[in-house]
């Protein structure tokens, strides 16, 4: 059902093309190859991901971290 080569370098078991047809009638493999070609390349360097801060909130339930602002619950589940 999929083809199991790939000329995407560490996805070699990924699979290319799938014989599914999208509500439009188009296949969803040749779907995939027109996006591949508008894809981006992947950063030489992965991001990290392991960072941890402790933080304290203010008045309002907002925490920020890297200029990201987070909502937080303001009462236990259990309360309710």
């Amino acid at each position: 059902m999929t083809s199991m080569s790939s000329s995407t370098p560490g996805l070699s078991s990924a699979p290319t093309s799938a014989h599914i047809r999208t509500r439009s009638g188009a296949l969803s493999g040749a779907l995939l190859e027109a996006e591949r070609e508008r894809l981006l390349p992947l950063p030489a360097h992965a991001p990290s991901t392991h960072r941890m801060e402790a933080l304290r909130s203010g008045k309002l339930p907002y925490l920020r971290f890297d200029t990201n602002d987070y909502s937080i619950r303001t009462h236990s589940p259990a309360s309710r």
